[in-house]
């Protein structure tokens, strides 16, 4: 491949998350943990839940969002400190 033809990827961007990133991020976790060794074979992931239930009690003490051409592909949720 040519350098210089392939699509342009602008560079990644972290951002707070907001209201419409919920379902994504919720997305992401379910995903990253998918089939996970941690998991017995062919149980569900759940946790995504934990960040779900951290931000429905106002737990969650900061979450950003990675991004690359407006389209998230990384999280990172940050539970308040103990």
């Amino acid at each position: 491949m040519k350098i210089g033809s392939y699509p342009r990827v602008d560079r990644m961007k972290i951002r707070p998350e907001d209201t419409t990133d919920v379902s994504v991020i919720s997305e992401i976790h379910y995903t990253a943990f998918k089939n996970h060794p941690q998991h017995e074979p062919g149980a569900e992931p759940v946790e995504h839940r934990i960040v779900e239930r951290l931000r429905d009690s106002g737990e969650l003490a900061l979450s950003l969002v990675a991004e690359i051409n407006g389209n998230a592909i990384g999280i990172l949720p940050c539970p308040p400190p103990l």
